[in-house]
């Protein structure tokens, strides 16, 4: 008896030893407990972009979670994940013995690790510090870390961290994210049913998850609910009434969700300038950007369509040729002596020839030199034109194309393909902006950001053309070298460039009428010879410094053929600017990320303007008048069918590389840009019969419910009058005007060598 007792004893000193030796063992190579504090600044949390108005465009993070303070989880919720996982927390150390031991003996039996006894706190061990493969080594670590979060922890504490880290099915971590993915509520919106369909999914989420067996989560979430009566978390009554309740589930996707990709990546380069890198990817952020969801949706839906009328207007959906069977090796040979040695950069267009139909994979399979690449049926909705997937190419189709990912080297035909995107089309850049607040109201950076996320508002600087013109003007009015209503001849003008060479200006026409044209007409009309000569006038270097003053960042070469367009400019830049001329002439940055919050509210960043004067408003009031004069007498006439005052610039770059229309009612400022990333011509395509139409359909869409109003005057500016019509030849008498500035002349001034043809409208 006695020896019996001495051993029972002897059996548990040698158990506690071992218990303080395995902690002792472990503790000082595992990681530090962290606070609750510490906690906040290492979880991954969901960074969320917002519209103007708070709707949901994009959301970032590696893990789907949004960390929620105790005190915002109701009672119910803890009690229903109490009742699941571990009714007795309040009560034990942290620690399940018995539960351990009957795992270890079933374990055991079976010869591996096939469960375990896991506490709220072992759970809370394993998923912040512990991988979950299933060793002794690991659940003895779990079971010293648990040790170790009870000693330093509170239980309200532990059950904190528990409900903000455990996954809970179809990427969601923590419960706010799970109340809002499984239900579209908040937490204190639960009801006790849907509390107990969340804790019932914790064992193993995705199996039970209600999206995938609504019969497996209606049994689950009853056994939750009769855990909780039976551990007296809920009266029995309540706990029938529940498991009566229907599953109302949120199975409407977030209908923004998407909407604006290409200002949402934006404004997360944005913020990450801002804040820094580190910060953004720790996540928690509500990024509210100035996005106007409706006029975004309209953007999209409009730059969609209107590329898709343009692919047929042009026959761009065809393929560029179609090539007999016999013909399709030697089409590969040239293509691979083209490419070898350098490989394909990524978004290179390059040519392509479909080999073979892929239906098993859903693409097609095209040769680009290096190997075979595919084309996924999912990426052609645009040139489908009614036709099936696997109708709109056929083998021995010679296509333009370009890979998602750099290439390299040639590879076997059976390696993994990689992606390509087909380039039949051409791309388009649209910026809508608000010229009182410079807040960008729609974005788009092309069609499709899934198959093209480089972003042509804000990344591509293309020749800007005619819409350069309105500044030209606009300088030569500020200076005071021109009147609006001054005449020039449309006659050709040769210009000296060095060397005994001259260089003499066309017009988009290629020929000169010999009329006598009003400044304003001239603008209206788009003539490339009045724009050099008042170039000329007003001297490069004023002109330079007045495109800075109002928004125009780029370099400006110093050559009078910069007054047909030459520069490159982004649409966001070109958008600006023209918003200074709306705006009075007043000047201020674009914004697109207005305020940054943390996941408690707390404010990181907030936008601030910073206004200052980019010309004077009188300047700015005879443009936009001027610019009227586009729409009604000039090169955007189709605009007229809008029915409301439209001030603005058509461009269009020699062969139609690039095709422009920027313009402005009072209350916003789009851009629109249309062609081809490697500079294809788009032959009898202009600004006017390509970016204006496009440019009308998203205005006359967004404008829709506001009422027309006319441009205001400042006080002392009288209106132009009538569009003064041509007149007979009547050279502009340069006595007449006031004190000009010396022509630029000399090599930092010099137009182009005769040799380049710059047909620009």
């Amino acid at each position: 008896m006695r020896g019996g007792l001495a051993l029972f004893v002897f059996g548990i000193v040698c158990a506690v030893i071992g218990y303080w030796a395995l902690i002792f063992y472990y503790q000082h190579q595992l990681p530090q407990i962290v606070s609750v504090e510490d906690y906040r600044k290492m979880a991954r949390e969901l960074t969320r972009i917002v519209s103007d108005d708070g709707a949901v465009l994009a959301e970032l993070g590696e893990e789907r979670r949004s960390l929620v303070d105790p005190s915002d989880i109701p009672k119910h919720v803890k009690d229903a994940v109490l009742a699941a996982e571990d009714a007795d927390f309040y009560q034990h150390g942290g620690l399940d013995y018995f539960g351990m031991a009957r795992a270890m003996y079933r374990n055991i039996r079976n010869v591996r690790i096939k469960e375990g006894a896991s506490t709220i706190t072992q759970q809370v061990a394993k998923t912040l510090f512990l991988s979950s493969e299933r060793t002794v080594s690991r659940k003895l670590k779990e079971v010293v870390l648990a040790h170790e979060l009870e000693s330093k922890l509170s239980k309200d504490e532990i059950l904190y961290l528990y409900l903000n880290q455990i996954y809970w099915g179809h990427g969601r971590y923590g419960i706010k994210e799970a109340a809002r993915h499984y239900f579209g509520k908040s937490l204190k919106e639960l009801t006790i049913a849907d509390a107990a369909l969340l804790a019932g999914l914790l064992p193993a989420p995705e199996r039970f998850s209600p999206f995938n067996s609504e019969q497996k989560a209606r049994e689950r979430r009853a056994f939750v609910l009769d855990q909780m009566a039976q551990h007296g978390f809920l009266a029995r009554e309540l706990t029938d009434a529940a498991k009566r309740e229907p599953m109302r589930l949120n199975l409407t996707p977030d209908p923004n969700l998407g909407i604006g990709a290409y200002a949402a990546a934006m404004a997360e380069r944005e913020v990450i300038e801002i804040l820094g890198a580190e910060r953004v990817k720790q996540g928690g952020l509500r990024i509210v950007t100035t996005i106007d969801v409706r006029m975004q949706r309209e953007a999209e839906r409009m730059v969609r369509s209107e590329l898709a009328k343009i692919d047929t207007q042009f026959g761009w959906a065809a393929p560029l040729e179609q090539l007999p069977p016999s013909r399709i090796p030697d089409r590969i040979a040239v293509m691979r002596d083209a490419v070898r040695g350098r490989g394909i950069r990524s978004g290179e267009i390059v040519t392509g020839v479909v080999t073979a139909v892929d239906a098993a994979h859903k693409s097609y399979s095209v040769h680009v030199g290096l190997g075979l690449g595919r084309l996924s049926f999912a990426s052609l909705s645009r040139y489908r034109g009614g036709r099936s997937p696997e109708a709109v190419f056929a083998v021995g189709d010679v296509l333009r194309v370009s890979p998602r990912l750099p290439l390299t080297g040639e590879w076997p035909d059976d390696a993994r393909l990689p992606q390509l995107t087909a380039e039949l089309g051409p791309q388009a850049a649209l910026v809508a902006i608000d010229p009182a607040t410079r807040a960008i109201k729609a974005l788009v950076g092309g069609y499709d950001y899934e198959t093209h996320p480089f972003n042509r508002a804000s990344m591509s600087r293309r020749q800007a053309g005619s819409t350069i013109k309105p500044f030209v003007y606009g300088a030569a009015l500020e200076a005071g070298v021109i009147t609006p209503s001054i005449r020039f001849d449309n006659v050709p003008e040769s210009y000296p460039t060095g060397g005994g060479k001259w260089w003499t200006p066309k017009n988009y026409s290629g020929g000169y009428d010999g009329k006598s044209y009003s400044a304003r007409l001239s603008l209206a009309k788009s003539i490339n010879v009045v724009a050099v000569k008042v170039l000329e006038k007003v001297g490069v270097a004023r002109f330079q410094e007045f495109l800075k003053r109002v928004g125009v960042s780029a370099q400006v070469a110093r050559d009078l053929s910069v007054a047909l367009g030459s520069t490159g400019v982004s649409a966001i830049e070109l958008c600006n600017a023209y918003a200074t001329l709306a705006a009075a002439g007043e000047f201020a940055e674009p914004v697109l990320v207005s305020r940054v919050e943390d996941s408690r509210g707390n404010v990181l960043y907030e936008a601030s303007r910073a206004p200052r004067r980019g010309t004077t408003a009188e300047v700015a009031s005879w443009l936009t008048e001027m610019m009227q004069a586009v729409v009604t007498h000039g090169t955007a006439k189709s605009l007229i069918s809008l029915g409301r005052p439209i001030a603005g610039k058509t461009g269009t770059t020699d062969k139609g590389i690039d095709t422009w229309f920027v313009g402005y009612v009072p209350q916003l400022v789009t851009a629109v840009w249309v062609g081809f990333d490697d500079m294809r011509a788009v032959d009898k395509a202009s600004g006017g019969t390509i970016a204006a139409p496009l440019w009308g359909r998203f205005m006359a869409a967004s404008l829709e419910t506001t009422p027309p109003r006319a441009f205001a005057r400042p006080e002392g500016v009288g209106a132009l009058g009538p569009v003064e019509e041509p007149t007979a030849g009547t050279t502009v008498n340069a006595a007449d005007l006031p004190a000009q500035p010396v022509p630029c002349e000399g090599p930092d001034c010099a137009p182009p060598a005769p040799s380049t043809e710059l047909l620009y409208e």
